[in-house]
């Protein structure tokens, strides 16, 4: 094939590409690479007394989705993603407020509840006796909290650029939270339970910041493997949540359309340039 005839193919194959991959391309999370740690501050408690509950209570692995428009030169995280977080071990409280009834109007006066436990996504044991007695009882020093039921969506505003290798920005990705609930064992109570709905209203999410370092869209035959590093903030009533780490997903698509899908934008271009030469 002549050098007119090659280029010509070769810029058909990358407008080929981008028009194969118009629909979203689905990326099945690998829960055994992907996991986020958390590194809580509390507003009320002793300051950085924070601490696991127990060693890995801060760091949960993830399974859902990914779902990216992708095209040789753009990939774009579509809100329809969902990462679901997996349970890292048995963490109080439990969900079972009231133990009593009536229920106190204080969580920590339900000793069973207070000490009671159950397999959640993470769990913080906080310093709180830096607070004021309430009714004449001192404020516990070791109080415990977890997340259950965590279910995070992602999203970009715009495309963003894929270099030829594969690269691009993870900095800008919006979370959200679709579920989660933070059980408390230290503050006001009602019979609904002592908790924090991180779906509710008046939570804050930040984009994801650009120090995890770069995403990467990387193929090996007809298996695509996005590596997505991610760190973003939750607040809440004063106090933050940082969640860090790495999602790593993969989808199959056939050989061909793999190909032309990371083919650098910029190749087919080059040779258009070469031949009017």
């Amino acid at each position: 094939m002549n050098k007119t005839a090659f280029c010509t193919a070769l810029l058909a194959i990358a407008i080929a590409g981008d028009a194969a991959f118009a629909a979203p391309l689905f990326f099945t999370v690998d829960a055994s690479q992907s996991s986020l740690s958390i590194d809580p501050t509390s507003l009320f408690g002793v300051p950085d007394s924070e601490q696991e509950q127990a060693p890995g209570s801060w760091t949960a692995s993830y399974y859902g989705g990914i779902v990216a428009d992708v095209t040789s030169s753009t990939i774009q995280i579509l809100p329809t993603t969902t990462l679901v977080a997996g349970n890292s071990g048995i963490w109080g409280p439990a969900p079972i407020y009231p133990t009593t009834d009536p229920a106190s109007d204080r969580a920590e006066n339900d000793l069973a509840y207070a000490n009671s436990s159950a397999p959640a996504n993470y769990g913080t044991v906080v310093d709180y006796s830096n607070r004021p007695p309430i009714n004449g009882v001192a404020p516990p020093s070791a109080s415990n909290s977890a997340i259950r039921d965590l279910r995070l969506s992602l999203s970009d505003s715009s495309p963003k650029t894929l270099a030829g290798d594969g690269s691009f920005s993870e900095a800008g990705i919006q979370p959200d939270f679709q579920s989660g609930i933070v059980w408390l064992t230290y503050g006001n109570a009602s019979f609904s339970g002592p908790y924090s709905d991180l779906s509710g209203d008046g939570i804050n999410v930040t984009p994801t910041v650009d120090t995890a370092g770069q995403g990467t869209l990387t193929r090996v035959g007809d298996l695509l493997t996005l590596t997505l590093p991610l760190e973003f903030t939750e607040s809440h009533f004063g106090s933050s949540t940082v969640y860090s780490g790495t999602i790593v997903a993969t989808a199959s698509v056939p050989e061909p359309l793999t190909a032309t899908l990371l083919l650098p934008a910029a190749s087919p271009l080059a040779c258009v340039r070469r031949r009017r030469l």
